[in-house]
């Protein structure tokens, strides 16, 4: 193997980190360099917290013996761990690293030019994170920039995590064991963050896991708080394919259960969700694996489904519109948080983007699929 490619395959994962709210969206390519450079720095940054730790440890023996009083021995033990983490803020890797691992992981071919990598690390440093987001008594926040300064010299990038970041991303809490592997495979950021959230509840030792939170909350991790308003539009565009694809390369697979309030269409309205996590057999999880091993786009056409009814009649409707009706749907569609292509209104496009909202084409325009 490659010395460049030599990388650590998995991440440890603190909950904090897992559960990251944004104060921006992160698009995917983001979420997996951030998940690449933590995985790289996280064995130094073990390293150094026990070191701290240690130091940390001697410093309230002596405040001990000086008898300070309790406050003083948490500042003094808090004073002497910070002073030795700072010494494991930076890391380097080189950039071909990065490149060559992401280019292997998704089927593709390295990229020479480093503008992408350039663009999403600015990026990241433009976000500021809150923590504990998901902690069920609401009391704690805090909030920090999620990369700090970073420079390229000589091929090599230099990156920082802040202190308060940092102590949160090896704070020995809960961790979730991901795969950089499954992290370079997912198509979409909805299936990413639902991934990392749900493999730590899939790694407890419990018969049949689970993992509960409110319509609410899950619209914020997922960064849909403005977007797919509707609970279909949302679960149809991105909780649906997302489980699918987890199932398609996880090693457990999910299924999604609403909990309705009130007295309206369907039942009344989704207040909150529960995800069922099973983990897979030996032979299915052997299965996956080999999956993993293929080439990407045999995977997508192996689980592309036919088009159904409705997204038939939808097709078929576009495609003898006037433009004007094509660019109004594609706009529509776009702001459903539909990801759609350069030139959407174009009948050869419209197969990309028009199945994700069949069902509003159908209903909206009277259609009989």
């Amino acid at each position: 193997m490659n010395k460049a490619l030599a990388k650590p395959l998995h991440l440890i994962k603190a909950t904090g980190a897992v559960e990251i709210k944004a104060n921006e969206d992160l698009p995917l390519s983001a979420r997996r360099l951030f998940d690449h450079l933590l995985a790289h720095a996280y064995p130094r940054m073990k390293e150094v917290w026990d070191k701290a730790q240690r130091a940390g440890e001697i410093a309230r023996l002596q405040a001990q013996e000086a008898h300070e009083s309790p406050i003083e021995q948490e500042r003094s033990v808090r004073k002497t761990m910070r002073k030795v983490l700072a010494d494991g803020q930076e890391h380097a890797i080189p950039m071909v690293a990065i490149r060559r691992y992401a280019a292997e992981a998704r089927d593709g071919y390295e990229d020479d030019n480093s503008f992408r990598l350039k663009t999403a690390l600015t990026g990241l440093q433009r976000v500021l994170v809150q923590f504990d987001y998901l902690q069920s008594d609401g009391t704690k926040w805090e909030s920090t920039q999620l990369l700090g300064p970073s420079r390229i010299e000589d091929g090599v990038l230099h990156y920082t995590f802040q202190l308060p970041l940092m102590e949160k991303l090896i704070e020995p809490a809960l961790y979730s064991y991901i795969s950089l592997r499954v992290v370079y495979q997912c198509d979409s950021k909805y299936t990413l963050i639902l991934y990392q959230v749900l493999k730590r509840y899939a790694d407890r030792n419990a018969a049949e896991p689970y993992w509960q939170i409110s319509a609410a909350e899950l619209r914020d991790l997922l960064g849909c708080s403005d977007k797919l308003k509707d609970w279909k539009d949302f679960r149809r565009t991105a909780l649906n394919p997302a489980i699918e694809e987890i199932g398609q390369i996880a090693e457990f697979s999910v299924d999604l259960s609403e909990v309705r309030q009130g007295r309206g269409r369907g039942g009344g309205k989704v207040i909150s969700v529960v995800f069922y996590i099973r983990k897979k057999g030996t032979t299915e999880a052997a299965e996956t694996a080999r999956a993993l091993d293929r080439p990407k786009g045999q995977r997508r056409a192996a689980r592309k489904k036919p088009l159904n009814s409705e997204a038939q009649a939808a097709l078929a409707f576009l495609n003898s519109a006037d433009s004007s009706k094509r660019i109004a749907w594609a706009k529509r569609a776009e702001a459903l948080g539909v990801k759609v292509p350069v030139a959407a209104a174009a009948r050869e496009n419209l197969a990309r983007w028009v199945p994700s909202v069949a069902s509003a084409i159908v209903e909206e325009e009277g259609l009989h699929p």
